[in-house]
C-alpha cells in the first residue's frame, strides 16, 4: 500500500502483479485442491483470479488484457442491472462520486486515507475491478443463484455453492449461512483499499441483499454486521414472524451472527 499510496497515478496491470517476487517464486500454502480447513478458514487466490481473465480475454481474442469485455458474460441478464462496471484502469473517482477511506492500522495509518484519487485501488483486475450500486449488486446475485438462474445452470449454481461446505469458499462463492445465521447463504465478500462490501443470496426467502461502505476498517466487518440486521429482520417479516435481536461478532472472514 505505501507504494500505491506514494504513486497515485500509477495504474498496475495482471503481468505486472503475477511477476512480483512474492507472487512468481513465492511458495503453496498448500497444494493444489487440498486445503487442510484446521489451518485456513478458506482457500482463496487472488492470483487464480488474474490468470483466469487472462485466460478469458485470450479466448475471446482481445487484442490486450485492457480491452477484454467482461461484462460479456452478464449480457442475459444485464437488463436488470444498468450501472455495472469492471474497472480496468484508473482511480475510483473515474467511476464514482464515493470516496473511500482506509482506516486501517495495519497500514501504519494514523488518520483515514482517501484513496478516490488511487489508481492502485483497481489494481488485481479480476480480483479487485467489479464496480456497481448495491441494487445492481443484488440485482447480480439474484439472478446468479436465484431460481431464474439467468447466468450459470441451477446445477453449476449450487455445485458453487458445495465446494464451500469443505473450505468457506467454492468456485466464486463463499459459503455465508454464519451470516443468517440458520438458513442457507451463498455470495461473495468484497474488499479493496478504502471499500468493502457483502452481497448474499437466500434460497429460503428468495432474497438478495447488498452492503457496501466506503470505509477499510482492521476487522472487515461492517457490512457483514449490517447484513446479520438487515436479512434477519427482512426475513422474519417476509415469514410473518417476530422480528429477532441480533448480534453480530466482529471478523471478516470468521465472524458470526446470533438471533433470538
Amino acid at each position: 500500500r505505501p507504494l500505491r499510496y506514494a504513486h497515485p497515478s500509477r495504474s498496475y496491470s495482471p503481468t505486472y502483479l503475477l511477476s512480483l517476487p512474492w507472487v512468481a517464486t513465492g511458495s503453496l500454502q498448500f497444494s493444489p485442491g487440498a486445503c487442510d480447513t484446521r489451518k485456513y478458514y478458506n482457500c482463496y487466490s487472488s492470483s487464480n483470479f488474474v490468470l483466469l481473465g487472462l485466460l478469458l480475454a485470450q479466448l475471446a481474442g482481445a487484442d490486450d488484457w485492457t480491452t477484454f469485455a467482461q461484462q460479456a458474460p452478464l449480457a442475459p441478464a444485464a437488463p436488470d442491472f444498468t450501472d455495472v462496471q469492471f474497472a480496468v484502469t484508473g482511480a475510483p473517482a473515474a467511476f464514482t462520486g464515493v470516496k473511500g477511506y482506509d482506516t486501517t492500522h495495519y497500514n501504519n495509518n494514523t488518520k483515514a486515507i482517501d484513496v478516490s484519487s488511487i489508481s492502485g485501488v483497481f489494481g488485481g483486475w479480476t480480483a479487485a475491478d467489479f464496480v456497481a450500486p448495491a441494487a445492481d449488486a443484488a440485482a447480480l446475485a439474484q439472478d446468479l443463484y436465484g431460481p431464474s438462474h439467468k447466468l450459470v445452470s441451477a446445477s453449476l449454481a449450487q455445485r458453487m455453492y458445495d465446494e464451500s461446505s469443505l473450505t468457506g469458499y467454492g468456485l466464486a462463492t463463499f459459503n455465508l449461512t454464519r451470516l443468517t445465521p440458520h438458513d442457507v447463504a451463498m455470495g461473495h465478500l468484497g474488499a479493496t483499499y478504502g471499500y468493502q462490501s457483502v452481497v448474499a443470496y437466500v434460497p429460503k426467502v428468495e432474497l438478495a441483499v447488498a452492503v457496501g461502505t466506503n470505509i477499510e476498517r482492521d476487522e472487515q466487518d461492517q457490512p457483514a454486521d449490517v447484513f446479520c440486521h438487515v436479512y434477519n429482520t427482512a426475513a422474519a417479516i417476509l415469514q410473518g414472524l417476530p422480528v429477532p435481536t441480533c448480534t453480530y461478532s466482529r471478523g471478516y472472514w470468521s465472524g458470526g451472527c446470533k438471533c433470538h
